[in-house]
């Protein structure tokens, strides 16, 4: 657990011990998707400064079966000699936003064979019952 760092700019000019136990509390809270079937160490009493998000215990296992279902897919690609540079753009967001590497990639969109895997844009609602979809046919195999 990292030992969060205040600004003192984040509190009021004046702040109490319950202000400051606050501020912690809230850089200590896990933020991304839970399981909702088990307790997790920040269902304390400070419920309401959760950043995550609670998923039923069926759609997290099949979320993490297809996220480890893809990170598979990509080693066996690379493994097999894939090397292409290929990042996602959605909308005019791209991976190579957050991307460090850029002067050694040579990724050129303009150039021939170079292009962007563009992503769907989809709601919460209709990725969850993608992943659920794909979960339940691949146990059926």
């Amino acid at each position: 657990i990292d030992d969060p760092v205040i600004d003192s700019g984040e509190l009021s000019p004046d702040p109490d011990r319950e202000e400051v136990n606050a501020k912690i509390f809230e850089k200590l809270s896990g933020s991304g998707i839970v399981n909702a079937d088990y307790d997790t160490p920040f269902h304390l009493d400070r419920e309401q400064t959760l950043k995550e998000k609670k998923m039923s215990g069926a759609d997290f296992e099949a979320l993490l079966y297809v996220g480890e279902k893809r990170m598979k897919e990509a080693a066996a690609e690379i493994l097999g000699g894939n090397t292409a540079i290929k990042p996602f753009r959605k909308g005019t967001a791209t991976g190579c936003d957050y991307c460090p590497y850029h002067s050694i990639c040579g990724f050129d969109p303009r150039l021939e064979d170079f292009s962007y895997r563009e992503l769907g844009s989809y709601s919460e609602e209709e990725l969850l019952k993608r992943i659920s979809d794909e979960y339940r046919e691949d146990e059926m195999d």
